[in-house]
């Protein structure tokens, strides 16, 4: 039982979330990593791109695609149950609050992980056309691995803030945004705090990018490990969608 309702809900999450302007307009945030090593390319003197792809195109991926790509195709799932006036349906239905809540994340990730790796692969696709050899494969794969574990996280956390407010896009700029790529990029022990610190560990050792944007944010000196950095994000992941179902079985349907 639960598990087709998992099925179900994930499937029409997934085709909400596929189809609308806010896809487009995740695709269009993702593009514009790879718009800036194309231009770069048509309008630089003799530049190697690759080196540009790890010092600028990654952490764009990084500091930029992945918070806003995220509250683009997550912070829909709940708030079109609100539009519509389907919220009745997930809080009144016999099955479970939280598998029916799980069902409409997991196809809203799906879809994220697919602009996530638009974002990765496109540039690097490019890059290896115009500039054969090197390792652009490798960090690309690197990068979406590290956006997807982070767009886990950062995505049961928009389902948390949608369940929770109805102002869930204010939050979700403060805790993506601020809390998450400024705070992440600042120096001192603050930064331990923020999931974005975590991210730009597994950008350091799976894309061998030093620092972001080539000195624009401080580099890092000790980046976590990649074990660390892992079980943080998937811990987070799992508390974001604990809060969001212990949330969700004590909300009323009018709240």
């Amino acid at each position: 039982m639960r598990s087709s309702v998992l099925r179900v809900l994930a499937g029409h999450s997934l085709r909400r979330r596929l189809g609308g302007w806010r896809f487009l307009g995740a695709l269009a945030l993702a593009a514009l990593p790879g718009l800036q090593l194309i231009l770069t390319w048509r309008f630089g003197d003799d530049v190697e791109l690759f080196p540009i792809y790890r010092s600028y195109v990654v952490p764009l991926c990084l500091y930029f695609l992945t918070p806003f790509a995220t509250m683009l195709t997550m912070l829909p799932v709940v708030g079109e149950l609100y539009e519509s006036g389907a919220v009745g349906y997930l809080y009144t239905r016999p099955t479970p609050r939280w598998a029916s809540l799980l069902g409409l994340y997991l196809g809203a990730e799906a879809a994220l992980v697919l602009v996530l790796a638009f974002g990765a692969f496109a540039p690097a696709l490019f890059g290896l056309t115009v500039e054969p050899g090197g390792d652009w494969l490798r960090v690309a794969f690197g990068l979406w691995a590290a956006l997807a574990l982070g767009g886990l996280a950062y995505g049961a956390l928009c389902l948390f803030l949608g369940v929770w407010s109805r102002r869930a896009i204010l939050w979700a700029l403060f805790v993506l945004v601020f809390w998450g790529a400024a705070l992440g990029s600042l120096p001192g022990s603050l930064r331990s705090w923020s999931l974005h610190h975590y991210l730009f560990g597994l950008v350091r050792h799976w894309c061998d990018v030093e620092d972001a944007f080539s000195g624009m944010f401080p580099p890092i000196d000790s980046p976590p490990g990649v074990l660390r950095s892992v079980l943080v994000l998937l811990a987070a992941a799992a508390v974001g969608l604990g809060l969001t179902s212990a949330l969700a079985e004590r909300k009323d349907v009018a709240a």
